[in-house]
């Protein structure tokens, strides 16, 4: 008779340590795959949310294409003529008439910079309420 040694695969019970083992190992897996899950929308919704703002982007761009125009803010001129009694704003950059009309009632009534020119000095030589003295005038 000739004996030699292999090995296979055959069922065997399990200790209780090594129950208690292999219930550790599955929460530690169960707590991981929720970890891994939870990091994966994450990403998911921060690749969703920045393709969605590139959408934007390219849907704006083709408006301004398909119009042939956007809106910008553009430095602009307000020239009042009392004469004419017309305000007109004329664009700095093409110098392009933007706008004509007529005055308002307020904006006819040209301003004359009183208030501008004036200049308010208070004197320092004012009498303090204590040193303020009654004088009395008549025959008492």
């Amino acid at each position: 008779m000739k004996r030699k040694t292999i090995k296979q695969h055959l069922e065997c019970r399990l200790t209780d340590a090594e129950k208690i083992e292999r219930g550790a190992a599955s929460a530690t897996l169960t707590l991981e795959i929720g970890e891994l899950e939870l990091a994966k929308k994450s990403a998911a919704d921060d690749f969703k949310a920045r393709i969605d703002g590139k959408a934007l982007e390219v849907k704006s761009i083709a408006r301004t294409l398909k119009q042939g125009f956007e809106i910008r803010e553009v430095g602009c001129e307000e020239q009042k003529d009392y004469q004419a009694r017309t305000v007109t704003i004329i664009r700095l950059d093409t110098g392009e008439i933007v706008s004509s009309r007529g005055m308002t009632i307020e904006e006819m009534q040209e301003p004359f910079g009183f208030a501008e020119e004036a200049e308010f000095e208070e004197s320092e030589a004012r009498p303090q309420p204590e040193e303020m003295r009654i004088v009395r005038l008549g025959n008492d």
